[in-house]
């Protein structure tokens, strides 16, 4: 609870700050109300609302693979990210694979 106390104070002494979360993943990410609890050595109880933004700052790893494709009767082939993944990773899941071209022709 230390971390979002923001100077709870009580005459006669405070026993515990409690959050009503206090570990995060990734389904967290985003803004979370987290309710502290405090509680004075009488007993009696305050509690405040703090919003604790979760980030997810790691960037996912891609792992590519070489592909070899032959163009259709009409000198066409295409392909998406998922042919060409090679076990790329993130810590929050993968929401795309883009590669950077998907069509290609005799030109």
């Amino acid at each position: 609870g230390s971390v979002i106390n923001n100077n709870s104070t009580d005459n006669c002494g405070i026993v515990s700050m409690t959050p009503s979360q206090s570990s995060f993943n990734c389904s967290d990410v985003g803004t979370n109300n987290i309710t502290l609890t405090v509680e004075d050595t009488s007993g009696n109880t305050a509690t405040c609302t703090s919003i604790v933004t979760v980030q997810d700052v790691e960037s996912p790893v891609a792992n590519c693979q070489n592909l070899t494709i032959q163009l259709d009767a009409s000198n066409m082939a295409s392909i998406n990210g998922s042919v060409i993944n090679n076990n790329s990773t993130d810590n929050c899941g993968i929401v795309s694979m883009t590669p950077s071209q998907s069509s290609f022709n005799c030109s």
